[in-house]
């Protein structure tokens, strides 16, 4: 008679179990698409791409799928091997750019070159004291807002939390208050921003001591530039909606000397 840890290994390392899977996350994106044509990208994020429970199926089914190669020795049959491996480095790739990169947005025009992006993840950033701070920070429609962030400035703990979000239409900054508390002393903030927005700070004080705080996009700065070359539009015949789109990037060093370039 099979153990019950058997038992369970046969059915968790299946492909019934990847199938049931890959039909979670199928929904999970269907469900997404439905979030954010109702409400917002971010809320999108929030409720299904960045949460936890989305995370936990991708690890399960990169374990499952490891599991899987590894029972049926599929080694020993090299295409079955490569294309059972083919997802498991899609998955853990997918995990690698969601802990460790980051998503940016930079805009260019024609002959033009750039080396600052813009985040799509937003952060609350805070100054005070000649020193700075910042938090990934990104709030929706749905779910739990809630927040609270403590650093310690000049003996004392400065706390920031969360009081309401008020979401604008797209296109228009989102309107977030905090609670900012420093000794026993506390101020409502206002701040307008959100994912996507540069904007000035909203500044505070207690007793002579200024908090500057934004929420929005950061700037980041990289190590190359991207030069635009070239943007080519294509639209339908007799219409004006576009049908095909191409542009012509070079990447340069600090010298201007292009390194790649793409179409």
């Amino acid at each position: 008679m099979q153990s019950i840890a058997t038992v369970v290994i046969r059915y968790f390392f299946s492909y019934p179990m990847v199938l049931v899977l890959l039909a979670i996350l199928g929904a999970g994106g269907g469900i997404a698409t439905f979030i954010e044509s109702m409400y917002d990208t971010q809320t999108a994020k929030l409720v299904v791409y960045d949460a936890r429970w989305y995370e936990a199926i991708m690890l399960l089914l990169t374990i499952v799928m490891i599991g899987l190669i590894y029972r049926a020795r599929m080694w020993k049959r090299m295409g079955a091997f490569l294309v059972h491996s083919a997802f498991v480095v899609i998955l853990v790739g997918a995990f690698m750019t969601r802990y460790f990169g980051y998503e940016g947005i930079i805009h260019l025009r024609e002959g033009s070159h750039e080396n600052e992006m813009l985040t799509v993840q937003a952060y609350l950033q805070v100054e005070v004291d000649n020193t700075s701070f910042e938090y990934p920070l990104s709030l929706g429609q749905l779910g739990n807002n809630d927040f609270s962030f403590s650093q310690m400035v000049k003996g004392k703990p400065l706390v920031i939390s969360y009081k309401n979000y008020r979401y604008k239409a797209k296109g228009e900054r989102a309107t977030l208050f905090v609670d900012v508390r420093y000794g026993n002393e506390s101020r409502l903030v206002k701040i307008d921003g959100g994912a996507g927005w540069v904007e000035e700070p909203a500044v505070t004080s207690f007793n002579g001591l200024e908090i500057a705080m934004a929420w929005g996009a950061k700037v980041i700065t990289l190590p190359f530039s991207l030069a635009l070359r070239d943007f080519q539009l294509e639209r339908y015949p007799g219409s004006m909606s576009p049908s095909s789109y191409a542009s012509e990037v070079d990447v340069l060093d600090g010298a201007k000397k292009t390194l790649l370039s793409y179409r």
